[in-house]
C-alpha cells in the first residue's frame, strides 16, 4: 500500500496510545488465553461503539482483543536484578 493510501484509510479509524502500565489476561477461548500482556493502544472505528485493545506481550507480540476478552490484572512480577559494578576489564570481556 503506498502511504497515501494509508494516510487517505486513516481517517476511518482512531488510535490512542495507552501510556499507563496497565496489563490484563486474555480469557479462554483464544489462543492467547492465560497470556498476560500490557495494553498500549485502543483502535476503534468512529462509527462504531466499543474498541479494540492492542496488547503486547512480553515477547514483543502484538495483538488486539475486545473489551470482553481481557480481564484487568496487576503487572508481571520483575525480577530484580542485583546491580553490580562492573569493571572495564570485565565490559571488554562481554563485548569481544
Amino acid at each position: 500500500m503506498n502511504p497515501a493510501s494509508a494516510l487517505a484509510l486513516a481517517q476511518f479509524y482512531v488510535i490512542d496510545a495507552i501510556e499507563d502500565d496497565i496489563w490484563y489476561r486474555v480469557l479462554p477461548g483464544d489462543d492467547w488465553a492465560g497470556i498476560t500482556a500490557k495494553a498500549v493502544a485502543r483502535i476503534g472505528l468512529p462509527h462504531l461503539v466499543g474498541r479494540e485493545i492492542v496488547l503486547q506481550a512480553t515477547n514483543g507480540t502484538l495483538r488486539t482483543f475486545s473489551q470482553a476478552m481481557l480481564q484487568l490484572c496487576p503487572p508481571p512480577e520483575r525480577k530484580e536484578v542485583p546491580e553490580t559494578e562492573l569493571d572495564l576489564e570485565t565490559l571488554l570481556d562481554v563485548a569481544m
